[in-house]
């Protein structure tokens, strides 16, 4: 990343982190985090001063991209902020609540399911003691009440929820103004959604699999390997990988021995790491790296063999 860029992204988060200070609109931060508390504390749940604080900074982000337009992207969404708390802090309570206590502006929210869509819609008209507030769209005639069947009039719905697959066929919907923008009513002028949430797991990692004989079948060449290539033998970091991958697979081979379970349920309750922090070893493995030590060693063996055929 050049100077320029960092120096940019740099600037970029200080402005957000002025602008966070003085977000105090259209919902009131410390009126939000007692609501949010309150509610909480309700259904038997601990908030502790730094939940507190979590609580009280996601109600000034969501009115910082209120009040701190840029236009742009699918929806023509305000300010893109992703704000990673941890499991548990009360995110989508701190959401349903927040949504419920706007006057004037609207909001389109996105969740993973149809039973989250009506979840929402349920917890937010409770929380703001008002029936048609929130409603949800979706393909499926679910028969539910909070449910709006035809997409015309979701463009009169203040406060929209629909489901993450709804959302990624949006733009290409003859129907997608009716989404992303909002009208009181028939006679007033279309505008753009002031708040767009996307409550759900972002995956930042890509998930693979890999078969269990394969991942044996690279302990062994990788131990093969730092026994015999002229070039990878005396390789730390491929050793430390190589003793990685060979410990996971004798823990599987360990958990087998001792459970009837089908393999795949039982590698999902398996707890690696602490096997691998016991012996000083890295618990993330740079696959990467190791398929680079493979390539190398792979053609080194296709030069030992070529040794081998006789010349004409």
């Amino acid at each position: 990343m050049s100077g320029k860029n960092t120096s940019g992204i740099s600037k970029t988060i200080s402005t957000i982190e002025q602008g966070l200070k003085t977000a105090l609109a259209p919902v009131d931060p410390n009126l939000f985090a007692t609501e949010v508390q309150t509610f909480l504390q309700s259904v038997g749940v601990m908030v502790t001063s730094s939940s507190l604080k979590v609580i009280k900074k996601l109600c000034k982000i969501f009115n910082y991209s209120i009040t701190n337009p840029k236009g742009g992207g699918v929806l023509n969404q305000k300010n893109i902020l992703i704000y990673p708390a941890e499991t548990g802090i009360g995110k989508s309570v701190s959401i349903q609540h927040y949504v419920a206590m706007l006057n004037t502006e609207s909001s389109l929210i996105v969740v993973n399911t149809i039973d989250e869509a009506l979840e929402y819609c349920e917890k937010i008209n409770a929380i703001r003691n008002q029936g048609a507030y929130a409603k949800f769209y979706v393909s499926k005639n679910t028969k539910n009440r909070f449910q709006t069947k035809v997409s015309a009039t979701a463009i009169h719905i203040q406060c929209l929820v629909i489901t993450h697959n709804q959302f990624l066929r949006l733009p290409f919907k003859d129907d997608f103004d009716y989404f992303r923008m909002y009208a009181e009513n028939k006679g007033a002028t279309p505008k753009n959604r002031d708040l767009v949430v996307i409550d759900e797991r972002l995956p930042l990692t890509t998930k693979k699999y890999l078969e269990f004989k394969k991942l044996e079948g690279i302990a062994n060449f990788l131990s093969e390997a730092l026994e015999h290539s002229p070039s990878l033998k005396g390789s730390k970091e491929l050793k430390q990988h190589s003793s990685s991958i060979q410990t996971i697979v004798d823990v599987i081979n360990e958990a087998q021995s001792s459970d009837e379970m089908k393999k795949t349920s039982l590698i999902d309750r398996l707890t690696i790491e602490p096997k691998l922090e016991d012996q000083g070893l890295p618990t993330r493995i740079d696959f990467q790296s190791v398929m680079h030590s493979v390539s190398a060693r792979l053609d080194e063996m296709d030069k030992e063999i070529q040794l081998l055929v006789p010349s004409k």
